[in-house]
């Protein structure tokens, strides 16, 4: 190690400790004789992961949890703005206590500071990606508390999954099992102190429940259900690699005309994608918005962009090739066609790889063959799969439960 570099990692590990011993003080500062706020910062509606920790703190009248809609800064203000008013509606339709960070009437931003001084604050996305005044940095002297909205199956993102300042200041990380703890032992500089493992609540309802109704746009007869859920790195990332969007997004729309009398497809787009696209110089706003309006309006198909669980659970197969999916899918232990090129397996970490031996993989020229083997009820990796999900991915206990019982400790509660 260069003696730059030797310094530097010296430098974070002080302010790693000194944010863990924040941490102990902003526990103590909670008083836990009046009903504590819980503020689940939410950029992203699709990458909501914690209904059923909202819903246990909501029936415990020590709490007041409420979902802050937070900006996306990257696009600008208009997609901001829109983001911002689908993601309020969603929680809106769910009943949940929700307001903007972005108050109209006064044309400013929520301080949440003012707002309460006896809260808890829960991020659902680690990245850089809003404003100073929603990101860690604000909230160092607070409780503070991260669910990953992912299975961490990506070799490369240790930085931005694991060794980040927004890992180290957080009062407790909830982990998925001990292979990811494991990682963050051997990655964070604080040897994972502020780890612990709960299981993943994103997935919780998808083996503990079935569909609350049907999430599959009505056919006069029952087809096959299969999701197209494409990532957004339609670029190069030195982290994720490039995704098969562009090499496959005319095929999925023929193929979807060709079968429209067996098969009914919903597509998933990463939540992020449309906005690349409009930047696109090969597609841009008018292609975009057609491609997106052909799978909002055929009759076969439709466009999913909110939640998904009751999508999962009645789906039939997927594909796609999205890092969160290639996991949370397998929980509903279903068909799957992971598309991939020759570089695919070199992001993935020991996690991935297994998970994605679990898939069928392929790309453009393998896609027509995984859907016959649906429709002729074909699935050679259903063993493997089942095995999987029940020895590496259902917990002991319900992750919910378990996230809820760890802020009650931590405010002084349980």
């Amino acid at each position: 190690m260069t003696l730059k570099k030797l310094i530097g990692s010296r430098k974070l590990r002080r302010s790693c400790q000194a944010l863990l011993k924040s941490n102990v003080f902003a526990s103590k500062r909670i008083n836990s004789n009046e009903i504590i706020d819980v503020y689940f910062l939410v950029i992203h509606g699709s990458v909501w992961k914690l209904d059923q920790v909202y819903r246990l703190l909501e029936a415990d009248p020590r709490f007041n949890p409420v979902i802050v809609v937070c900006p996306y800064k990257v696009f600008g203000d208009e997609a901001m703005f829109e983001n911002m008013q689908s993601t309020l509606a969603l929680f809106q339709r769910k009943g949940f206590k929700v307001i903007s960070s972005y108050d109209e009437e006064e044309a400013t931003w929520v301080d949440l500071h003012v707002l309460s001084n006896n809260k808890v604050i829960f991020f659902t996305n680690p990245h850089d990606v809003t404003f100073e005044q929603y990101s860690w940095q604000n909230f160092t002297n607070e409780v503070t508390f991260y669910v990953p909205y992912h299975h961490q199956i990506d070799a490369a993102q240790w930085y931005s999954q694991w060794q980040s300042p927004f890992h180290h200041s957080m009062s407790c990380l909830f982990y998925v099992d001990e292979f990811h703890r494991a990682l963050a032992k051997k990655l964070m500089l604080n040897g994972a102190e502020n780890v612990e493992v709960t299981g993943y609540p994103g997935a919780e309802a998808l083996y503990t429940s079935t569909s609350q109704q049907d999430a599959w746009k009505h056919q006069e007869k029952r087809k096959l259900r299969v999701i197209f859920a494409p990532h957004h790195t339609i670029e190069f990332d030195k982290n994720l690699g490039v995704c098969e969007f562009l090499n496959v997004a005319q095929t999925m729309r023929e193929l979807a005309i060709q079968y429209q009398d067996r098969i009914q497809f919903a597509f998933k787009p990463h939540p992020i994608l449309r906005n690349k696209l409009d930047l696109h110089p090969d597609w841009g706003k008018d292609k975009t918005n057609e491609y997106y309006a052909f799978w909002e309006n055929s009759a076969n198909t439709q466009l999913a962009e909110g939640e998904y669980i009751d999508l999962f659970l009645d789906s039939d197969a997927m594909v796609h090739d999205s890092g969160s999916f290639l996991a949370e899918y397998l929980y509903v232990n279903k068909p799957t066609l992971y598309l991939c090129n020759e570089t695919t397996r070199m992001r993935f970490n020991d996690y991935g790889l297994d998970c994605l031996a679990c898939c069928s993989q392929g790309g453009q020229a393998n896609i027509e063959r995984f859907l016959e083997d649906l429709l002729q009820g074909k699935d050679e990796l259903a063993t493997q799969r089942q095995r999987f999900v029940s020895e590496r991915l259902i917990p002991n206990g319900l992750p919910s439960e378990s996230i809820y019982h760890s802020i009650c400790r931590y405010v002084g509660v349980s």
